[in-house]
């Protein structure tokens, strides 16, 4: 239990320095935290870190550049080895459905996930929430000597948990149960790519 209120703290401090790609925010949305935080602590190479962020970079320009798709919604894009996460809320199918369409498109992406809800954005309390729920996730996955947690992205959206990593199907079956069982969590979302 002191192992994983340590963790638990390490995974908070760490919080204040990292978090999703999303679009850029207008002035009255500047102080809200980013609502998808994930963490990669793999040991997969420098370059493999380096592809996903120039794939997240890459999207969130295009959405950027293109004045039809641009301050559409609340856009969250994670990419862990060549798979893309799209989460976050848009107003409407044809929005959800062109940046599924550019992210496709992108250098590198070998597949896509498309979980956009078609909502309103969510709320800065929905959001910090989910953080919250990030946190314990990644806390108990690091602290789990099966799940090690090491490999796996834990991106939380409107109480669903995603799981991105690089995990033998042992640890991906181990992290998908203590994400399940974390209260608060609605739905646990296994996107995890297999080592063995």
């Amino acid at each position: 239990m002191e192992r994983l209120s340590l963790i638990t703290l390490s995974v908070s401090l760490l919080l204040t320095g990292c978090g999703s790609v999303t679009p850029q925010k207008t002035k009255a949305q500047a102080d809200e935290p980013a609502a998808a935080v994930r963490y990669d602590y793999s040991s997969r190479s420098a370059q493999g870190l380096i592809d996903d962020e120039k794939v997240e970079l890459s999207i969130l320009n295009q959405i950027h550049n293109d004045k039809s798709l641009r301050d559409k919604g609340h856009i969250n894009i994670t990419s862990y080895n060549g798979w893309v996460l799209l989460s976050g809320e848009v107003p409407d199918k044809n929005t959800g459905f062109a940046i599924a369409t550019l992210a496709r498109k992108t250098d590198k992406v070998r597949r896509v996930f498309n979980h956009l809800a078609i909502r309103k954005p969510s709320t800065l309390k929905q959001r910090s929430h989910d953080t919250w729920l990030t946190t314990k996730v990644k806390a108990s996955l690091l602290a789990d000597d099966i799940a090690q947690g090491t490999g796996t992205k834990v991106v939380t959206e409107r109480k669903t948990v995603y799981l991105m990593g690089l995990v033998s199907r042992k640890q991906a079956e181990r992290s998908v149960k203590i994400a399940q069982q974390t209260d608060g969590v609605r739905s646990v979302i296994n996107l995890m790519q297999y080592t063995r």
